[in-house]
């Protein structure tokens, strides 16, 4: 006479019927969200850090946020926008060329409209851009 075991999570011949799913999942532990975009830009500029090490930061939050490959500040030089070579800049950012009247204008929309802006950048193989502007303390 056979006997089939009273144990549900065996079969006859002994195998485990524990489901796959079961037996390979990981412990899930919940950790604390993130902090947004917002609450990480605040935290940078309110870090007492120096202009170049504060706008460096920023860069880097902005590039991690967006998945991008690099960044840069532009300023304004009499009527145009152009890369500061004064200003830190990370990883790959547009040639020479690409700083002409087209990006001088969406510098001026991005800031009258108060919104980030997007553009396609030829010398970086139709990147997509991100123009977000941040404005300098007024002074007393």
């Amino acid at each position: 006479m056979t006997t089939i075991p009273t144990n549900s999570s065996t079969t006859a011949n002994g195998a485990s019927k524990v489901p796959l799913h079961k037996k390979f999942s990981r412990q899930v532990t919940k950790s604390k969200p993130k902090p947004n975009f917002e609450q990480q830009a605040l935290a940078i500029v309110s870090a007492g850090a120096g202009e170049v090490e504060t706008l460096a930061a920023l860069l880097k939050l902005a590039i991690g946020i967006a998945n991008g490959i690099g960044g840069f500040i532009a300023t304004r030089t009499e009527e145009q926008w152009y890369h500061s070579k004064q200003k830190p800049a990370i990883g790959k950012i547009p040639s020479g060329a690409f700083f002409d009247e087209a990006f001088s204008q969406q510098c001026e929309r991005s800031i009258a409209s108060n919104e980030v802006k997007t553009m396609a950048c030829d010398s970086l193989e139709g990147t997509l851009m991100y123009s977000i502007h941040l404005r300098a303390p007024e002074e007393p």
